[in-house]
Parts: structure tokens; C-alpha cells; sequence
């Protein structure tokens, strides 16, 4: 009986690993459209914020921008590569982030306008 009740908890244990690695492979690894995508959104959200800071908007606006350009880039994936500079680059937002905050419009604005060129470049890494 004992050897009975270990065969059916090591099978179930089997079946239940077995369904959920299907299930992450079901989600499939990020394709180059959706990295693209991201990208390009990223660059949209960053921008704007030049836009906002160039039109002496409240920093609230371009906080909001620079807060949905984060958000965007933690979709990019890709090698390892792509990754450490997205993880590398994104700094440059939080930097613009603190600078809006502490009223130092034209830094931020620089920060912003390097990010969108370093994201730029990640096109090449799909």
C-alpha cells in the first residue's frame, strides 16, 4: 500500500511539472516584432517628454512620460546583450526622472535626448 500512495504522488508530481513547462513554453520567447514594438514605444514615450519639456509643461507631464517610457523598456527582451545596455540605458530615464524633480528642466531634456539614441541603437541587437 505504501508503495502504492508513493507511485501516485511521484506520478501526479510528474503530470503537474509536466503541465506547467507546457505552459511556459506556450508563451514562447519574445519574437523581433515584439521587441521592436517596445522599442519604438520607448522611443514615442521619450518624445513626448522632449516635447512636454520644450513646451514648459508641469512636471508632472513629463514625469508621466518618463514613467510609461520605463515601463516600456522592462518589455524589451532579447540577448543578453540587448539586455545589460535596456538595464544600462534605462538609468538615463531615472536620472531625467530626478532631475525634472528637483527642477532642472534642460538636464533632463539632455538625458532624455541620449536615452532616445542609446534605444536607437538596440534596433540593431534584434
Amino acid at each position: 500500500m505504501t508503495l502504492l500512495k508513493s507511485f501516485i504522488v511521484a506520478l501526479s508530481l510528474a503530470f503537474s511539472l509536466g503541465i506547467m513547462s507546457t505552459a511556459a513554453i506556450a508563451a514562447g520567447p519574445p519574437t523581433a516584432a515584439s521587441t521592436t514594438k517596445s522599442i519604438n514605444a520607448v522611443l514615442a514615450h521619450t518624445d513626448e517628454a522632449i516635447k512636454a519639456i520644450d513646451a514648459d509643461a508641469g512636471p508632472n507631464e513629463v514625469r508621466a512620460h518618463i514613467k510609461m517610457a520605463l515601463r516600456e523598456c522592462k518589455e524589451i527582451t532579447g540577448a543578453e546583450a540587448m539586455e545589460k545596455r535596456r538595464l544600462k540605458f534605462s538609468r538615463l530615464f531615472k536620472k531625467a526622472r530626478t532631475e525634472v524633480k528637483n527642477g532642472f528642466a534642460e538636464q533632463a531634456r539632455e538625458h532624455l535626448v541620449e536615452a532616445k539614441e542609446k534605444f536607437e541603437s538596440l534596433k540593431k541587437y534584434i
